[in-house]
């Protein structure tokens, strides 16, 4: 009896929450990634309803926090990281061409034809590599790009859940200053461990960059201003010179 009534609880619970602004958003951004022809849609019904439910499990996690602010910036900072390693992989220049970051220049979309030699340096691709079914260069960007895409999806529905939380500044949203960061971050990363050409400029590299991250996770009111503000010369998102 109490398992029916605990279930019936968070029935109840869960439906209140798909009529709030918050689940609308969310199930329409489950919607547009694995059921209207994005990438995700490859996956079956089953694991498309597994992998959906994991953001609500992570919403769930971070509701039960003693600090859910900060619990929630770990698990999206997380995701962006996830994401923004496999997407510098994947990205074709026409998709950058199509992204708000298009014009950085310090990420290529350059880096597909090296996927071969960049897969050993990221742990998931390496053990895909290491299987005994041959990887060609086009499977391993088709699984580059299918895995961000889904690091994406959690990172942008944990998105919506801190705007929903308050943690923005609508003047000068962080979050997609973060993912142009992390991605200029780790293409440069791949590209030194690659002895590939740097793009990022000056003695440091793409260092700078890297300490978004950590704005994020201390906890800065807004990581976007403070990192603004500790590299003004430094282009990003519009903001700073170009060499």
């Amino acid at each position: 009896m109490f398992s029916l009534i605990e279930n019936a609880r968070a029935f109840v619970t869960a439906w209140k929450f798909r009529r709030t602004a918050l689940g609308r958003a969310l199930s329409n951004l489950s919607q547009e990634y694995f059921y209207s022809g994005h990438t995700l849609s490859a996956f079956d019904d089953a694991a498309k309803k597994r992998l959906i439910a994991r953001l609500y499990e992570h919403l769930g996690q971070i509701a039960s926090a003693p600090d859910p602010a900060r619990q929630l910036r770990e698990i999206l900072a997380d995701y962006v990281l996830q994401f923004a390693a496999l997407q510098v992989l994947g990205l074709s220049a026409e998709d950058k061409a199509a992204s708000f970051y298009s014009n950085s220049p310090y990420i290529s979309g350059a880096l597909a034809p090296h996927i071969g030699d960049a897969a050993l340096h990221h742990e998931e691709m390496a053990r895909l590599v290491r299987t005994d079914e041959p990887q060609s260069d086009a499977d391993l960007v088709a699984f580059a790009n299918k895995r961000s895409a889904l690091a994406l999806f959690y990172a942008n529905g944990l998105n919506m859940a801190r705007i929903d939380m308050g943690d923005t500044d609508p003047q000068n949203d962080w979050y997609r200053p973060f993912v142009e960061a992390m991605l200029v971050w780790e293409e440069d990363v791949i590209r030194e461990k690659l002895s590939l050409p740097r793009l990022t400029p000056g003695p440091l590299y793409s260092l700078p960059y890297s300490t978004y991250f950590n704005a994020v996770m201390n906890g800065d009111a807004n990581p976007f201003v403070e990192w603004r503000n500790a590299f003004p010369d430094l282009y990003l998102s519009g903001e700073g010179p170009l060499p």
